[in-house]
């Protein structure tokens, strides 16, 4: 499961979603491969049931975020890949099933991928439609793991418009965990990233940050 941190979702039954990634062997000759799914649970952890695998693209560790567009609440997923890209879908039924499991190109892998994280919250007041917004954070070279960097995508469900990084670190950096930590005092969205740094290799050491959107 994870790493990262996990979701209570605001249906009726305020259920509990851990995102997490299983090898699947789907034909005997060739090795195994990772897909990303998630743990429900919707007696506040009692219990506990698997949701489907994210469509047929090879998936490694995911974060989701609910998100609130054009009324309805969808659960985003995106996952690592090795392919060079992330993998993103959404699921309209609190994870149990996933559509539209599909690379972003935008959202750059280094060679043997990394984790990222991803968060939504409400935009800021003045703008026009109040529909959630993404933020993500993940390396940002494809060649390999450094300049963590912060995306944002004001159409959530619409690959096409992550918009470019804002390094918030530059050097060696591995995975993340991100979060939304309500209005800064400039007002402006304020977050919260933890994250693996180093000068040597990635992880040596973890670092805690807090910036605002502006």
């Amino acid at each position: 499961v994870g790493p990262g941190h996990g979701l209570q979702l605001l249906n009726e039954a305020r259920s509990l979603v851990i995102p997490a990634y299983a090898y699947r062997i789907l034909d005997p000759k060739q090795h195994p491969t990772p897909h990303a799914f998630c743990f429900i649970s919707s007696d506040h952890g009692t219990t506990w049931e698997m949701g489907n695998f994210v469509g047929e693209e090879s998936a490694v560790e995911c974060q989701v975020a609910e998100v609130h567009t054009c009324g309805r609440k969808v659960l985003y997923c995106n996952a690592r890949s090795s392919r060079g890209a992330r993998v993103q879908a959404v699921s309209y039924n609190h994870g149990l099933d996933f559509e539209g499991g599909q690379r972003v190109e935008t959202l750059v892998e280094p060679p043997s991928g990394c984790h990222g994280s991803v968060t939504a919250f409400p935009p800021p007041p003045d703008a026009r439609c109040q529909d959630s917004w993404l933020l993500y954070a993940h390396p940002t070279d494809p060649r390999g793991r450094k300049d963590l960097g912060i995306y944002l995508n004001k159409s959530p469900l619409n690959p096409a418009h992550w918009t470019k990084p804002s390094i918030l670190f530059k050097g060696l950096c591995a995975y993340s965990d991100l979060q939304y930590m309500g209005v800064g005092p400039d007002g402006s969205p304020l977050f919260s990233c933890l994250f693996e740094y180093g000068t040597h290799r990635q992880c040596e050491e973890m670092i805690f940050v807090m910036f605002t959107l502006k």
